[in-house]
């Protein structure tokens, strides 16, 4: 944490503190960093992790636009399935039904 308070543009920090605060199940710092790393480089794995640590947090809003930016990027099935699971879980029939949609589309 002290390297990425110093350097806090430095990339390799910000991840580095994210994933280890990840492991310990440290949420709010995870996402303080991931979302600093998103900032600077909206990657989709950074995307898709924030993705998950908001699910957990119970903030299904900011989860899933991060979800919806993941898949969609990503473009493959499995990511789509993946996004209809999770809307589906949460609660959200329709939404689930639209990425489902969309997934048949591909696959045609």
């Amino acid at each position: 944490k002290l390297l990425a308070k110093k350097e806090p543009t430095n990339l390799d920090y910000l991840l580095r503190v994210a994933q280890f605060s990840e492991l310990i199940k440290d949420i709010d710092t995870a996402i303080e960093y991931y979302e600093r790393y998103y900032a600077l480089k909206p990657l989709p794995k950074i995307a898709h992790s924030l993705a998950k640590l908001y699910l957990l947090k119970k903030n299904p809003y900011k989860a899933f636009s991060h979800y919806e930016y993941w898949a969609y990027q990503n473009g493959d099935v499995d990511s789509l399935y993946e996004l209809a699971e999770n809307y589906y879980y949460a609660g959200y029939n329709k939404s689930a039904l639209s990425v489902i949609r969309d997934i048949l589309e591909i696959d045609k």
